[in-house]
């Protein structure tokens, strides 16, 4: 059985292009999750009674569960041994490796007739090629959340002998230093801290699936239907692709045409040069296990859409048009 993903030059494979994608042949993308990087000074506590860091498994749960999202997404957590053989090129056989570096954390607590939290996290995020175990891209990526509980107190926070408290208004600033160096994880997830974790870590996962330097599934236009050749045939033409229920086709779904242009250039090295180009967009009306019956939505008049074109789906569903 072929490996469910191929690094491969979408184009060349496809339209004999030098764009560089990654197509998913069959249904569920294998992914080895190597071990946290945390540069930083967080800790996070289990409890009292168990002084143990479990910062990294914590972020590495919470990533899990979003990468989960896509039903045929299958995650292997490694080890920080088996991380480290898996560079080397052993351990698991997966599609892709991500590693997360926590590289900035900047936590304040402000208390000005109340509590002002704020929360900031900077994530990069490694993606590795699962054969070769070579990096294929990195990104940064930050998260942020504040939270203000307004809480004044009694008289005696704004009036001692009838004075107004300055220092209760305005108290010292050591009070905006980051706080909370060790917090136990019962008190920390519920912080505008952790919260800002969990939105850089969406936006790491949504780069990851990303319709652009991510995975797509790839079908081809393989016939139209019987009523678009029949005497009465539909206002919008109807054809049958080759991407269904089990490759995660859902009806309403837009896919994209997608085909090439070839130039002759004046570069010897490359006289040819093919650029990918989206032909139209179909909407999926009925789904099969492997099929799905699409209408067209939009196509150029010049170069509608035919036969034997592609269609690409995003493999990760809200990042569908």
């Amino acid at each position: 059985m072929t490996k469910y993903f191929i690094k491969v030059t979408l184009l060349v494979l496809c339209l004999a292009s030098a764009a560089k994608a990654n197509v998913l042949t069959e249904p569920g993308l294998h992914i080895a999750l190597l071990p946290i990087v945390n540069e930083t000074d967080i800790q996070v506590w289990e409890s009292k009674y168990y002084p143990v860091d479990v910062f990294p498994q914590k972020v590495i749960e919470e990533f899990v569960t979003l990468l989960r999202e896509y039903p045929y997404a299958r995650i292997t957590v490694l080890s920080p041994m088996e991380g480290e053989v898996w560079l080397r090129g052993g351990s698991v056989t997966a599609d892709i490796g991500v590693r997360l570096h926590v590289y900035k954390l900047k936590m304040t607590d402000r208390k000005h007739l109340g509590t002002d939290r704020m929360g900031y996290v900077a994530i990069r995020m490694e993606v590795f090629e699962g054969e070769g175990r070579e990096m294929l891209y990195a990104t940064s990526l930050a998260g942020e959340d504040r939270r203000f509980t307004f809480s004044p107190g009694d008289d005696r926070i704004f009036y001692l002998a009838d004075k107004l408290d300055f220092v209760q208004l305005f108290p010292d600033p050591k009070d905006d230093d980051q706080p909370m160096s060790k917090p136990l994880w019962s008190s920390f997830r519920g912080t505008p801290y952790w919260n800002a974790f969990k939105k850089a870590l969406a936006k790491s996962r949504d780069a990851l699936f990303d319709g652009i330097t991510g995975y797509h599934m790839v079908g081809r236009i393989i016939s139209p239907t019987k009523d678009s050749l029949s005497s009465s045939p539909p206002n919008r033409r109807r054809y049958i692709v080759s991407l269904g229920r089990v490759e995660g086709v859902k009806v309403g779904d837009l896919l994209s045409i997608l085909r090439s242009d070839r130039y002759d250039t004046v570069d010897p090295e490359r006289p040819v040069v093919v650029l990918p180009d989206r032909g139209g967009l179909v909407k999926v009306i009925s789904v099969q296990n492997h099929e799905a019956v699409v209408e067209v939505v939009r196509e150029s008049q010049e170069n509608p859409i035919k036969l034997r074109d592609l269609v690409i789906m995003p493999l990760y569903p809200s990042k569908r048009r």
